[in-house]
């Protein structure tokens, strides 16, 4: 898919651990600052939360994991709304516990603080922000579900998707882990697709308490 004849401005976006990594037409790049984008882009594909239910069960994450049976742990699960602003780990996994009957994965709970910043913007920009799980589009991508991206030949099959299906697949970029940047070239693939209608939606339609679609686009 030629992203040159699109011309609402798109991109996809992952995180990394130099803070953002944004794939885009005109090649990727890292920012710290998730608000940069605003100006910037039309459509911002995000491999991050954007909606909460009030218990965290959303159906695009059970119909997102249901996709990938052998990969299903890559879908995090998603914090309930009324506990996204407790920033201690202990407090918030016992106060799940209580409530929920059931505890907060610590690797979960590592990305609230991004999962925080999204919503905010998500909520001052509603139509801006579309949720994507690069797993699912990859597999979307190969028709099958993907090796780990962790090892070597993870990696190469997603370089080679990505050239067939993105026209490219760049991988080194300062402040940005490879398998990072490849993700956000596939959000970017999926996020193109929303933007031509051509996309499939995870989810039952449901919004969250603040008007936000619990949604998982492919």
């Amino acid at each position: 898919m030629n992203d040159s004849e699109i011309e609402v401005r798109v991109c996809g976006v992952d995180g990394c651990r130099g803070g953002w990594v944004v794939a885009s037409a005109n090649g990727e790049f890292v920012t710290q600052d998730l608000a940069y984008l605003i100006p910037m882009f039309d459509i911002i594909g995000i491999d991050m939360p954007i909606g909460m239910s009030a218990d965290g069960r959303r159906a695009c994450d059970t119909e997102a994991r249901k996709a990938l049976p052998s990969r299903g742990s890559t879908v995090f699960p998603v914090p309930p709304r009324s506990l996204i602003d407790i920033d201690d780990y202990a407090r918030a996994n016992q106060q799940s516990k209580e409530r929920f009957g059931r505890g907060v994965p610590r690797q979960a709970f590592a990305i609230w603080p991004r999962i925080r910043l999204l919503d905010v913007l998500a909520q001052r920009y509603p139509s801006r922000f579309v949720e994507v799980h690069p797993e699912c589009s990859f597999a979307r991508m190969a028709g099958r579900v993907l090796p780990t991206k962790h090892g070597e030949a993870g990696k190469n099959i997603r370089k080679k998707i990505l050239e067939k299906h993105l026209g490219r697949a760049c991988v080194a970029l300062e402040g940005a882990k490879t398998d990072d940047v490849l993700d956000a070239q596939a959000v970017l693939w999926s996020t193109l697709r929303f933007v031509r209608g051509v996309h499939e939606t995870l989810g039952d339609g449901s919004v969250d308490e603040c008007g936000l679609p619990m949604r998982i686009v492919v």
